[in-house]
């Protein structure tokens, strides 16, 4: 029976050939290397391997030792991961060397989000749908509006009234012309006595007293009945 086997050369069905490039390949080789901007250390091993006669290398094959393959990354640390750390108490001493219980000097609070008068603009809004129709006061320098004068007591109008004329009708007796102007001094008196009356019933009658007792002894009594009444 024939002998199947075949020569196999020195080294093995695994020893691969050595593969001669000539001076012109490895001119384009190193060309091709620069114009993908290959890096230094992956140059050098490129011609490495080709000037020992192997083949081109595997991409895996060009990492070094002491670096990473392309493939693989370390993962990043989040930047928002704790850092572990011992909680201790602080004594009172210790907090306040650090100065948190001094007040903080440098703050400055924010100006409010809505100034004066923010609400009267939103009213306008939502009543006419413009701003403007309704007349603003006027601020003073330091924003604020002025108070407005304290409405008047139209009682305390009434008395004063009342007691100019009382004084007028003396001054009138005095000259000698008292007589001339007392029907029309009691019928004014008469109608602020009434007008007190609606606004206050009792202090209009103190008031109808206490203008009897200083109208002058020469009134009529027409004139008493009239500021009676």
């Amino acid at each position: 029976m024939a002998d199947s086997r075949q020569n196999v050369s020195a080294g093995g069905v695994y020893d691969i050939p050595k593969v001669y490039y000539s001076e012109s390949t490895k001119q384009l080789i190193k060309d091709l290397l620069q114009e993908a901007s290959v890096s230094q250390q992956h140059q050098r091993y490129i011609e490495r391997w080709v000037g020992k006669g192997g083949t081109l290398p595997h991409q895996d094959a060009l990492s070094a030792p002491n670096q990473d393959t392309p493939g693989h990354q370390h993962p990043v640390p989040s930047a928002g991961t704790p850092r572990l750390h011992l909680q201790t108490k602080r004594s009172h001493e210790a907090i306040k060397k650090m100065g948190l219980y001094e007040p903080n000097t440098h703050y400055v609070p924010p100006p409010p989000k809505y100034g004066p008068g923010s609400k009267e603009r939103c009213q306008e809004l939502m009543a006419y749908g413009r701003e403007g129709v309704i007349s603003q006061p006027k601020l003073d320098k330091n924003g604020v509006r002025p108070t407005s004068a304290p409405p008047t007591d139209r009682f305390s109008e009434l008395v004063g009234e009342m007691e100019e004329r009382v004084a007028w009708l003396e001054a009138m007796e005095e000259a000698g012309a008292g007589a001339k102007y007392r029907d029309l001094i009691a019928t004014q008196l008469a109608l602020r006595l009434r007008d007190l009356e609606l606004l206050d019933q009792e202090r209009a009658r103190e008031l109808a007293r206490a203008m009897r007792q200083h109208l002058p002894p020469q009134n009529t009594k027409d004139t008493k009945t009239v500021i009676t009444s």
